[in-house]
């Protein structure tokens, strides 16, 4: 989980900005907001969607940095 938290603060919003502007993103690209999608508890993993979430006020990233271990459930990480 360390490396995870430290991964996540090595973002920065400017980062999911320049990824937003695809209009279909490069695979490893879609598949990392896939698995962004699940852990934030989102059910329309879809691109349209991640780019809508990407949006939102607050931003993805401090979406991201507010999720709690224990937010992980076990049906979470099989669908990762």
């Amino acid at each position: 989980m360390k490396k995870t938290k430290e991964a996540i603060n090595g973002l920065k919003a400017a980062d999911f900005y320049e990824v937003k502007v695809y209009n279909t993103p490069p695979e490893p690209v879609k598949l990392s907001l896939e698995a962004t999608l699940i852990v934030l508890g989102e059910k329309d993993l879809s691109w349209p969607n991640a780019k809508k979430v990407m949006g939102r006020s607050g931003g993805i990233l401090k979406m991201l940095q507010a999720v709690k271990p224990s937010e992980i459930t076990d049906l979470k990480i099989k669908k990762l």
